[in-house]
């Protein structure tokens, strides 16, 4: 188990600084640090606080190593980089395996997974850096699948050779009003080529608002009123 215990004269200057900052970041830190000297669970501090527990430790771990100032610093970046190249690395590694919509989703991964604090700018310029643009994914159109398709024309005609003489055959389909994706922008390596594909025709329906049925021979439709799933 972790030692998160601090001597009587640390914790009184933490409360001092803890009164006189009007940052409410610092002030979060420096509660963090206080509560866990206290006998906090790490896990009751970050619902407290409503960050994550990671963090919570992280903030005592940059005060045991800088003290107040290292616990206050905040890496406002400008043409050096406080992650070290293995951070980099394992950053890069991370992006390359989970698509992020805005730099200040990155930026909270590094905090709580590096211990290193960056604004949304800051972060902007590390991915830029490792080679990281904002872009939007292309559409590619889904394609059918042929064999499913030779199955389904076998399937029908055995089915029409061997039904009954009153038996109908009826085609459904369901339909829902948001079927394609809808794209959004995100965080992407330059060289990647970012896609994301329309699904392929004939494919299942989750969830459908409306349905209908068309018999043929003789030709007729029937709209399915509450029909909810996908055949």
């Amino acid at each position: 188990m972790a030692d998160y215990s601090l001597s009587a004269s640390e914790l009184a200057d933490l409360r001092a600084a803890h009164r006189g900052t009007r940052d409410k970041r610092e002030a979060d830190r420096i509660k963090a640090v206080i509560l866990l000297a206290r006998g906090w669970r790490a896990e009751d501090v970050a619902d407290a606080l409503l960050i994550d527990p990671n963090t919570v430790r992280n903030h005592f771990k940059r005060y045991q190593q800088g003290g107040l100032p290292g616990l206050l610093q905040v890496a406002y970046r400008g043409s050096d980089c406080e992650l070290s190249e293995a951070d980099l690395a394992v950053l890069d590694a991370h992006l390359q395996t989970q698509l992020y919509l805005s730099a200040k989703d990155v930026a909270a991964w590094v905090e709580e997974t590096l211990g290193v604090l960056y604004t949304v700018s800051g972060m902007t310029a590390v991915l830029h850096r490792l080679g990281f643009v904002y872009k939007k994914p292309k559409l590619v159109p889904g394609k059918a699948d042929r064999a499913a398709q030779e199955a389904f024309l076998a399937e029908y005609e055995n089915l029409k050779q061997n039904k009954g003489e009153n038996d109908v055959i009826l085609f459904m389909d369901a339909v829902h009003p948001q079927h394609n994706p809808v794209l959004g922008y995100g965080w992407s390596k330059v060289s990647v080529r970012a896609t994301t594909g329309l699904p392929r025709p004939g494919a299942g329906r989750p969830i459908s608002d409306c349905g209908a049925a068309v018999r043929r021979p003789p030709l007729e439709t029937w709209r399915l009123a509450g029909a909810r799933r996908g055949s």
